[in-house]
């Protein structure tokens, strides 16, 4: 039967590690959540008893959400870069940025949830568990009317298959090639660092900053946890003296 002392001293010993290999919170977090599943399913089997150890593991918090997203100007020059290239990696960072998808919803779209007379897309089984609908720009439209019109040559109902037919695991090593360069030279700090879903982000930044609704970006995210959209309500300063300038009228 382990001594508890001495699973303690070890879990810390597990934590300490992490933090030298400055991995983020939520990772130790996992890592502590697993351990917790198998004592819990150790004391099912009469291995241990008690309480798992990982209750007396204070983990620190850490604000490790991306804090960089690209201005105007910046999206015009990366599609340029990235339309030069062709493949998939254009419209897909596209489609993330109109629509704020993530990538792995991108990667599972399937022709049959896109609706390009009602300028809509049916998003599904997402990150967050929220069922939604994206809607489509005019931009959008073009773009995914002539990858339709191509789709008859293709052996795959995804919009964006993979050269095998298959869903996408990962964006493109195009995407990196084209925006470490350009964007990512001497950033050490992820938050700051551009990456695909840079593209989401910036999404609901432009959203706020051009005072849409925090209730809106919210739905249109797709964010399971209000929390989640909250973390954009400093874009907007000037939505906040609106809303109280309403008293004087």
């Amino acid at each position: 039967m382990p001594n508890l002392k001495w699973a303690v001293r070890f879990l810390c010993s597990i934590s300490n590690a992490l933090l030298k290999k400055k991995r983020a919170s939520s990772t130790i977090r996992y890592v502590f959540a697993v351990i917790s599943q198998l004592w819990n399913q150790a004391r099912r089997d009469n291995y241990v008893h008690g309480n798992s150890p990982t209750q007396q593991i204070s983990i620190p918090k850490q604000d490790n959400r991306r804090e960089r997203f690209l201005t105007p100007e910046e999206v015009q020059t990366l599609l340029a870069e990235l339309k030069q290239h062709g493949g998939h990696t254009h419209d897909m960072a596209l489609l993330a940025l109109r629509c704020g998808l993530r990538f792995g919803e991108i990667a599972a779209l399937t022709w049959n949830d896109i609706d390009l007379a009602e300028k809509l897309t049916s998003i599904r089984d997402t990150k967050g568990k929220v069922n939604r609908q994206a809607y489509l720009l005019e931009d959008i439209v073009v773009m995914l009317s002539n990858r339709r019109a191509k789709h008859n040559v293709q052996n795959s109902d995804l919009v964006f298959p993979s050269t095998t037919g298959e869903k996408m695991s990962s964006i493109s090593n195009v995407f990196s090639k084209i925006v470490d360069p350009m964007f990512n030279e001497g950033i050490k700090d992820v938050r700051l660092r551009v990456c695909f879903h840079t593209l989401r982000h910036t999404f609901a930044s432009w959203l706020v900053q051009r005072s849409v609704d925090l209730y809106s970006v919210k739905e249109l995210m797709g964010h399971e946890d209000f929390k989640m959209t909250q973390r954009y309500s400093h874009l907007s300063p000037e939505g906040l003296r609106r809303a109280v300038e309403v008293l004087e009228k």
